[in-house]
């Protein structure tokens, strides 16, 4: 089976983390996540991931931090995702695949139904003293 890469923005502002609820028409619509996507053949991480959030939020972002790479396993397929903090250039967003945004404080993101590899994500900044 096919590893994806995938990136994933951990979007920062005034102390906060945007998250993203999927369509939910789409695999596994409902919970949430951070906004991101496949990486394309040709791309880098960070190219495809700030390609991503433009098309999914009509946001620019500066890339920062790397925050951690998880390994999840899915029933239909392995992903690879690489996640990094991120700064919006400006926040007025525009999205377009999603049903809801929230900004959230650190804390209280696994309070969120996250899909299974943001979970980790979530741990990995939780142990940070600051992001």
């Amino acid at each position: 089976m096919e590893t994806l890469d995938v990136g994933a923005a951990v979007i920062t502002h005034n102390g906060k983390i945007l998250l993203t609820q999927r369509d939910k028409k789409r695999h596994m619509g409902g919970k949430w996540e951070f906004p991101g996507g496949k990486i394309e053949n040709g791309e880098s991480i960070e190219e495809g991931l700030m390609r991503e959030i433009f098309e999914e939020l009509g946001l620019e972002i500066e890339l920062g931090n790397f925050v951690c790479t998880v390994v999840h396993q899915y029933p239909e397929k392995k992903i690879k995702l690489h996640a990094y903090i991120c700064k919006p250039k400006k926040t007025d967003l525009k999205p377009t695949e999603h049903e809801e945004l929230a900004w959230v404080i650190v804390n209280d993101l696994l309070n969120y139904d996250l899909v299974p590899a943001d979970v980790k994500i979530v741990y990995s900044l939780l142990k940070r003293a600051r992001i």
